[in-house]
């Protein structure tokens, strides 16, 4: 695991010292490689290829990166781990290759330069992001792995093709100055990241997941990029639709197989090795197939809150006791948030809004003090169906659009009175007590704007976006379902939905800034391109029964952890957020939007009036909107001497 900086001069420049260049976008993702650091450049190109290295396999000197193919042909900058390198290697030692070392590098560029590009991204396993240089056709091809675990962004700025594992390589190249991309601060506001393929500097992008993007250099010398899909979540779907599952049962053996297999090569590691677990079904399952072939205790970490009702420390801590993992715990609490938040900016270096940043930092922080790799539980919710917006679909809202139109709006006024009804005490009362919930105005609301959708297309963009003052911002920017040719069902539409935006955008992001500002490695089983493949595939009823989600990953998991340790309510990372910000927080909040009166692109006047509106008791959406305005805020003060208006 690693990071990789780099950047290729349109116009030759010999005269400039080409390694002094690169040193300070090296600096800058030091964290991702503190063990060694690697430079190569080729003066006639104006070329620097550069890395920083995290030594994860094979930890001595043949591990070294930039590294070069045997027949000199290929030269690779890599970030990343190649699950299935031994036996690629064993079938590459038959053909005659001999290797310097056993690093998972050597293997990737060898295997390169028998198979070509094409066929060495088909035969691997892994998560990856690289950059190679191809010395014959005297191109660069930028790579990104199949499911976006692995971060890689590039842009042409004043004639030079920049790119790097993140954004902050890029900001470190002499002289690096952008406009902001006033569509990809709209996305930020609505959704809390930025684009996938876009970031919020204009002419800066990120690689989608799947993608190659080549740039060589035309016959009047100036850059050509071209960029091809090599895989994509759609085709598994189109496959599956002549795949026969003979039975319930045996597809989950299927699963069981997959899934270990998954485990067992994320497992492979010569240094420390643990697991995040939340007490929810996707980290326990992981936990449960690490722990169950191990001599010795598995290593296991999860971040608690000293706030009543969010606190579910408790069941990472009986899952631990009862799998018999080394488990270790630690709280986040209000007054840690500030000198956090602070750290966050600098982590994540485009506007990021997901405030579950916040226990994901605490959490990696503790991991990295006793393992160096940590596998996690991301993933499964998109693939086997764990989002509750995949059950309300299949149970209500494909029924709700059956439902004749004036009778619809009826019942919508109807819900649109319950949150004022829900807040009366004396109607509390006659509830029965599952009802009784601190979120239960709050879904009231959500579920009369998500029941006023008109197509499917529609209720997820209401599922996963925060609806936004009209007046906020000046441009507006939303999700369209992809890939919708090749589906037959409206859950599976959702899922790749989430596959391609959701996924690599929120989710992955989030956990590889905080694991690597750590120095930790993360790994995602249910991401093996295998396992998504399978997930995909499996018939509706195989991942959403009875009103719930992840039906496989449940009855796998009653084989190894009582289901009174995990059937619960989903709550996801919840964080006291909306207690926090109005209340323990409100001088901090109010100081630095104060600060921010004069932040462009946004009507700060309108952020004022929506924070003073607010109750102090308010909403996790409301408190979701105010989060993403303090980080717009702060990024602005940080970066806005890059920024060029």
């Amino acid at each position: 695991m690693c990071g990789i900086a780099g950047f290729w001069h349109q116009n030759k420049e010999r005269s400039r010292d080409l390694p002094k260049l690169i040193k300070p976008m090296l600096e800058k993702i030091r964290h991702r490689g503190p063990d060694d650091e690697g430079i190569w450049y080729q003066d006639e190109e104006g070329l620097v290829f550069g890395h920083r290295r995290l030594s994860i396999i094979d930890l001595s000197l043949a591990g070294h990166q930039p590294m070069h193919s045997k027949n000199k042909r290929y030269t690779i900058i890599y970030n990343g781990e190649i699950y299935n390198f031994k036996e690629l290697r064993s079938q590459l030692l038959k053909v005659g290759i001999i290797f310097n070392g056993s690093s998972d590098t050597e293997v990737l560029v060898e295997l390169i330069a028998q198979e070509g590009l094409s066929g060495a991204l088909e035969k691997i396993n892994g998560m990856f992001a690289f950059a190679l240089w191809d010395n014959k056709e005297k191109c660069i091809h930028l790579v990104r792995d199949r499911l976006g675990e692995k971060s890689l962004y590039w842009g042409i700025v004043d004639n030079v093709l920049l790119f790097g594992s993140e954004l902050k390589a890029l900001m470190g190249y002499p002289g690096f100055k952008q406009s902001i991309d006033e569509s990809s601060l709209s996305h930020y506001f609505s959704y809390g990241y930025t684009p996938e393929e876009k970031t919020i500097f204009q002419n800066v992008h990120k690689l989608q997941s799947g993608h190659i993007t080549t740039i060589k250099k035309n016959k009047t010398g100036k850059f050509s990029v071209s960029t091809r899909v090599y895989w994509k979540a759609s085709d598994c779907t189109e496959k599956g639709s002549e795949k026969q599952f003979s039975s319930f049962e045996k597809a989950r053996e299927d699963f069981e197989d997959l899934f270990s297999s998954a485990i067992d090569s994320r497992s492979i590691a010569d240094v420390p090795l643990g697991c995040f677990l939340s007490g929810g079904i996707d980290s326990t399952l992981v936990a449960a197939f690490m722990q169950k072939n191990r001599e010795i205790p598995l290593q296991t970490f999860s971040v608690g809150f000293d706030a009543h009702g969010y606190d579910e420390s408790s069941f990472a801590t009986s899952v631990a006791k009862h799998l018999k993992t080394d488990h270790h715990t630690i709280f986040l609490r209000q007054p840690d948030v500030p000198q956090l938040f602070n750290k966050l900016i600098e982590i994540y270096d485009e506007p990021f809004g997901d405030a579950s940043q916040l226990p994901t930092l605490k959490v990696s922080e503790l991991a990295a003090q006793q393992v160096k790799v940590v596998l996690t539980g991301d993933g499964a919710d998109e693939v086997f169906g764990g989002y509750n917006r995949y059950v309300f679909m299949q149970d209500y809202f494909s029924k709700w659009l059956r439902v004749p139109s004036a009778l619809r709006k009826s019942l919508q006024k109807i819900l649109q009175l319950s949150p004022s009804l829900f807040s009366n005490k004396g109607v509390m009362k006659m509830l029965p007590e599952k009802y009784k919930t601190k979120f239960r105005q709050e879904r009231f609301k959500k579920l009369s704007f998500v029941l006023e959708a008109k197509s499917t297309n529609e209720f997820y963009q209401r599922c996963v976006q925060i609806d936004l003052p009209q007046e906020l911002l000046r441009e507006k920017k939303e999700i369209s379902l992809r890939d919708q040719a090749a589906i037959c069902d409206d859950i599976t539409a959702m899922q790749l939905s989430d596959i391609n935006t959701y996924l690599p955008g929120d989710i992955l992001t989030k956990v590889d800034r905080a694991t690597m500002s750590c120095s930790l490695e993360g790994r995602a089983p249910f991401l093996d391109h295998r396992l998504v493949a399978f997930g995909l595939q499996l018939p509706i009823d195989c991942k959403i029964r009875n009103g719930k989600g992840k039906y496989m990953l449940r009855k796998t998991l009653e084989k190894y952890v009582p289901k009174e340790y995990f059937e619960r309510p989903k709550t996801g990372f919840g964080l006291p957020l909306e207690i926090w910000l109005k209340q323990e927080l409100k001088t901090w909040c109010e100081d630095i939007l104060s600060q921010g009166r004069n932040t462009p692109f946004i009507e700060n006047n309108v952020i004022g009036k929506i924070w003073h509106d607010m109750p102090n008791k308010i909403s996790s959406t409301q408190a979701g909107l105010i989060w993403r305005c303090l980080v717009w805020i702060a990024w602005w003060q940080k970066y806005k001497h890059l920024v060029r208006l």
